[in-house]
């Protein structure tokens, strides 16, 4: 099934293609409406040049058949003796022919002898081309020529008399009715023409502008027709940018349906990608959406799961840890199995870590904030890490000594110093450095980085950087899932991140990340810095052990109730055990002055937890300190047991010096009855 994405990339290419193709079937019509365009205007061309030539020839043989009505006069034997009053005569019968302007009798001796309709005849003809030219031509031949500076040609023919006496008939004759011919026909409205001799000179020039051209020029169309029965040639001249123009004209029309055919093509291809586009973009948002649900409910499944371990975890190292304190209080100094129990303690102690380490999955969870500083702490870090650094990496801190403080929880704030710098070494397999930095950053405007939002103000800022193998795109958008790792599948799945982004979610942080594949990563953590003037501390005293204050102990497991007792009772104290809370608010009704303090179990059965039985006590109007103890304390633990009337709170599992630190600062001193 093709995805959203895939579609809307089908749909644009054959979108393209199609406006392409109307774009290509437009361009070919004018191409031969172009074509088509050209022949028919050479076609015009052609036929006016025919038409002109037809109409040059017909001007041109009725001024011939004057001159030679002149020429037979001339040469008969009256003509030798006529006056040449008579002469003129004659010449102005020439005049009759509506093309001939003027006539002019030219003697063998090339002196002129008589004209009309023109005064400004040259009087002698005898150097001229003309004159020259009609003295070889044939004798029955008439003789076309042109002067320069003139728009006229010069018809003639030689006249001989009985005697064989050379004279030339010559006469002017008007082709203007040509020009006016080209503008009636309105075949080719662009073109001039010219009127040729055989020989190639010019003997008239037309239309306006006739300059000479060469047929090879391009610009041009040169089309020429023979008029018949003369040695003349009718040139026309037609520019091609006459044509284009009229070519253009009539692919106007084509050219705006062509054009309004691809804007609607492209219109309904951009309405349909840009329907595809919300498409795939729903379609993302609910992939993101349902991944994001399903990480949701991963990790709230996680959490749950957590949650319903802690405790039950957290009880059975109680239970080891005591034992191994009351062990090794009862070992003297010298014996040789101290050391192995404080190694059981110690293992203990990591276990008890490893629990708060998981608990970070349950965004449900308590936290104890408190005000403190974050060098300490990286500095416990990087001498942990440092111990068990491979020898080919070089680690560097880079402290601010101005570096401000946040709030937090400390054991939080070093698992996630601690994971990320674990990290870093695993990304450094062929060695590299590891740097640490601590400082105060100053956000101005508000951004947003791969995790969390920084919002203006102060924020302490702490970078691990490595110089090793980095991440690519793939890689980057899964790391901080649960169970993401960039290990060997032999090292197990990973949790370190998503704990890094728990952690910091919950302490109102943000994440930067900043990596390229073979140079290295830098994460960078945000914490908002504490902005409270730190309260000045009381120096307590020395802590010391109980009087035989009786203590309340209610627990539902019997092993935990014995072990509490056990450890309270190593501090001097009185403990009386309970594992049934409604037993114990009984036994509280019946002598409410016999406890001193009363320390319960939050989770002790499906009716009451200790926080119920805060308040049962409360009822009773009893002010004794009540302490709760809990495998894992939930996010709304502490409002709800202040409520109840709780003092305080202890995470399970129970040591002996917390149990020595809070009863010796919730209990009074030692009253005479307890001595």
């Amino acid at each position: 099934m093709m995805t959203a994405s895939a579609v809307r990339r089908n749909v644009i290419v054959g979108g393209m293609a199609l406006i392409g193709t109307i774009i290509a079937a437009g361009a070919f019509e004018a191409w031969q409406n172009y074509g088509t365009a050209v022949a028919r205007s050479e076609e015009t061309a052609q036929s006016l040049s025919r038409v002109l030539a037809a109409e040059t020839g017909r001007i041109v043989r009725e001024a011939d058949a004057a001159l030679a009505d002149f020429a037979a006069w001339a040469e008969t034997p009256d003509a030798q003796a006529a006056p040449l009053s008579a002469v003129h005569g004659r010449l102005l019968l020439c005049l009759r022919s509506p093309h001939i302007q003027a006539a002019a009798l030219i003697g063998a001796d090339g002196r002129l002898r008589g004209s009309a309709a023109e005064t400004n005849w040259p009087a002698d003809w005898s150097a001229s081309d003309t004159f020259i030219a009609a003295r070889q031509a044939p004798q029955r031949e008439p003789y076309i020529s042109g002067e320069q500076g003139r728009d006229d040609l010069l018809l003639s023919r030689r006249v001989h008399d009985v005697a064989d006496a050379f004279s030339l008939i010559l006469a002017r004759v008007d082709l203007s009715s040509l020009s006016a011919l080209h503008a009636e026909l309105d075949m080719a409205p662009e073109a001039r023409f010219r009127l040729l001799r055989a020989d190639g000179q010019v003997l008239d020039r037309f239309g306006g502008d006739a300059r000479t051209v060469s047929a090879a020029d391009s610009t041009v169309r040169v089309v020429r027709s023979k008029v018949s029965g003369y040695p003349l040639i009718m040139e026309v001249v037609e520019p091609m940018a006459g044509v284009s123009v009229r070519w253009h004209r009539r692919e106007l029309a084509s050219a705006a349906s062509t054009a309004a055919l691809v804007l609607v093509a492209a219109a309904l291809v951009a309405a349909s990608a840009i329907a595809l586009r919300r498409r795939e973009r729903s379609d993302q948002k609910r992939v993101r959406t349902e991944k994001q649900l399903r990480q949701s409910m991963q990790a709230e499944s996680l959490g749950m799961f957590a949650a319903s371990i802690a405790h039950d975890f957290n009880n059975v190292l109680g239970v080891i840890m005591g034992y191994g304190e009351l062990a090794l209080e009862a070992l003297p100094e010298d014996s040789s199995v101290r050391g192995n129990i404080k190694r059981l303690l110690q293992a203990c102690e990591r276990a008890r870590q490893l629990v708060r380490r998981v608990l970070t999955f349950d965004l449900r969870r308590g936290t104890r904030n408190a005000r403190l500083d974050i060098e300490p702490i990286a500095v416990e870090v990087l001498d942990q890490i440092r111990a068990r650094l491979p020898a080919n990496i070089t680690l560097r801190l880079v402290e601010s000594p101005a570096a401000k403080a946040i709030r937090g929880d400390a054991i939080e704030v070093h698992q996630v110093i601690m994971n990320l710098c674990s990290n870093a070494v695993r990304a450094m397999p062929d060695g590299g450095k590891l740097n640490v930095s601590i400082e105060n950053v100053l956000i101005e405007a508000k951004r947003s980085l791969w995790i969390g939002t920084l919002s203006p103000g102060e924020w302490v800022r702490v970078s691990v950087a490595d110089s090793g193998v980095g991440m690519d795109a793939a890689l980057l958008a899964t790391i901080f899932e649960p169970f993401s790792t960039t290990k060997h599948e032999a090292h197990g799945a990973g949790i370190g991140l998503a704990v890094v982004n728990n952690i910091v979610a919950s302490m109102g942080g943000a994440i930067a990340v900043e990596t390229q594949v073979g140079r290295g990563s830098t994460f960078s953590v945000f914490w908002p810095a504490a902005r409270e003037v730190p309260m000045a501390v009381s120096q307590p005293g020395s802590l010391g052990d109980g009087h035989g204050e009786i203590i309340m102990v209610v627990d539902d497991d019997a092993t935990l109730v014995e072990i509490a007792e056990e450890l309270l009772a190593s501090l001097k104290y009185e403990p009386v055990g309970f594992t049934d809370p409604t037993r114990a608010l009984e036994a509280l009704r019946q002598d409410p002055f016999r406890y001193d303090a009363l320390l319960s179990d939050q989770q002790l059965s499906n009716t009451m937890r200790g926080t119920d039985l805060a308040r049962a006590v409360r009822a009773l109007g009893s002010k004794l300190p009540i302490v709760l103890m809990t495998g894992h304390r939930d996010a709304h633990l502490k409002d709800r047991a202040e409520a109840a009337g709780v003092l305080e709170i202890l995470d399970k599992p129970l040591r002996s010096e917390q149990l020595r630190e809070v009863f010796t600062r919730l209990l009074p001193a030692k009253h005479p009855a307890h001595e």
